[in-house]
């Protein structure tokens, strides 16, 4: 993937981020952000970890797929040495391996099950997806790249609140 491509992705990735940005723009709660400063510094701060929230558990899904689709694509030497694994496991268990890992990810190491489904070929699944990296090595970045969604939806919501909305036209 080159760089403009790149680029793409994170900007229509950042798209969630946008719309929440917007919600000060409806008319009783841009009214509730002008009362005062706090109320437009909570307002602000409220939609932010909203956004925090939402832009983590994308990312952290998304990065769960990614780990799937690396081991589907390179079968052979990932989930074809698991014993009782076929390919027609990877079609039926896809969405529950997904899951399990997406799971696993927000789980901090050592605390939880070890199969948070409780399906036993998904949890195999998951178990050789992820032993190209652990899916708690990936916690911090995911959490980095939420929080550079997250100040840009705080500085989009910050304008947002100080502009007065549009008025409507009259017909």
């Amino acid at each position: 993937m080159n760089l403009l491509g790149i680029i793409l992705l994170f900007c229509l990735s950042l798209m969630p981020t946008i719309l929440l940005a917007q919600i000060l723009r409806i008319p009783p709660v841009h009214r509730f952000a002008q009362r005062n400063r706090l109320t437009r510094i909570l307002a602000v701060a409220l939609i932010g970890l909203l956004c925090l929230g939402i832009y983590f558990l994308m990312l952290n899904w998304g990065t769960a797929a990614i780990y799937y689709a690396v081991g589907e694509f390179y079968f052979d030497t990932i989930f074809g040495l698991v014993p009782g694994i076929t390919r027609a496991n990877l079609e039926q268990f896809h969405w529950a391996t997904v899951n399990e890992i997406a799971l696993r990810q927000l789980a901090l190491a050592g605390s939880g099950p070890a199969c948070f489904g409780g399906n036993a070929t998904a949890c195999k699944l998951a178990d050789a997806a992820t032993k190209l990296s652990s899916p708690t090595d990936s916690w911090s970045f995911l959490l980095q790249m939420a929080l550079v969604a997250t100040l840009i939806n705080v500085g989009l919501s910050w304008k947002t609140s100080s502009t007065p909305p549009a008025a409507p036209d009259p017909v």
